[in-house]
């Protein structure tokens, strides 16, 4: 009797193992690919009116205008980085810091500015992946009943 019990208990023990094993804990990878410095690559417009991004409305963000940039760190710490040449063509960059939280099943980021004007945002990511963050951005005017919307597509550096 005694080693049918032994069994029992290594089969038990087994089975528990296996269930452990298989019980994997499901990571989402929002604020792993969020953080890290987003460099502004492109803008679109919803030129059309469809509420959608199409390819024709995409506009390459020139290499010769201001840089604009997002640094998200990894303890919820940020900042925004603008470089532009000043009238005698230095070139000058300001940066803002932040403090920012993932929403909203981890759909939007509120920006919480630390210091000067626009003290709190709240971003929609409409996509996100290693390599690319694109936001979208909803606009309402009192002049029409549709939304203004246009998506900002940043490039990891």
């Amino acid at each position: 009797m005694r080693p049918l019990l032994q069994q029992l208990v290594i089969a038990c023990a087994l089975v528990m193992a296996l269930t452990a094993c298989g019980k994997k804990k499901v990571v989402d990878p929002t604020k792993e690919y969020l953080v890290g410095t987003w460099k502004l690559a492109s803008t679109a417009f919803d030129d059309n009116s469809n509420l959608a991004m199409d390819s024709s409305e995409i506009r390459q963000w020139p290499a010769t205008a201001s840089s604009y940039k997002l640094v998200f760190q990894p303890d919820n710490t940020g900042m925004y980085v603008t470089t532009y040449r000043d009238t005698l063509n230095d070139l000058v960059t300001n940066t803002a810091p932040f403090v920012w939280l993932l929403l909203t099943g981890n759909k939007d980021v509120q920006i919480q500015r630390t210091s000067g004007s626009f003290l709190k945002t709240t971003i929609h990511l409409e996509a996100l992946t290693p390599t690319t963050l694109t936001r979208r951005d909803t606009a309402y005017s009192s002049a029409t009943t549709r939304p203004d919307i246009s998506w900002v597509i940043y490039e990891k550096e």
